[in-house]
């Protein structure tokens, strides 16, 4: 006799011990689940994640954008950094920088101003990545 027939016969099961009958007309959903089990044996539920409101979304949005700009920013600086030109008699270049009380520092020497820059291109490529870093991890 084939298994088809073998099953089609039986259609009552006797239960075992730590088991249950199964009628053949129920019918059985099986629900896929997202659990993990962690290493101490206990099963972790992933907790669902919420319905943000309209208000809440435009607020995420606005927060996208403004890490976005600052992005840019930095990015644009980064550029004008790199395409800064130094003159080869070291004397046609100048910084300036001026506080907010007015007080003002000025130079012409080139190992100054180039350190400078270094130091200010440096600060910047940090500031690019972590903005990035931050753009990439964003969630709405």
């Amino acid at each position: 006799m084939s298994f088809k027939k073998q099953m089609k016969n039986q259609t009552t099961a006797e239960p075992v011990q730590g088991t249950a009958a199964v009628n053949p007309s129920q019918k059985l959903t099986v629900e896929k689940s997202n659990a993990k089990v962690t290493p101490s044996g206990k099963i972790d539920e992933p907790t669902p994640k919420q319905v943000l409101t309209v208000q809440q979304r435009k607020a995420k949005q606005e927060e996208l954008s403004y890490l976005c700009e600052k992005h840019e920013k930095f990015v644009e600086s980064q550029r004008k950094l790199e395409n800064f030109k130094f003159s080869s008699d070291g004397h046609s270049q100048r910084l300036n920088m001026r506080d907010a009380d007015g007080n003002s520092f000025e130079t012409s020497n080139p190992l100054i101003i180039k350190s400078v820059i270094g130091q200010i291109t440096d600060e910047i490529k940090k500031q690019v990545v972590e903005f990035e870093n931050q753009i990439i991890a964003f969630q709405i």
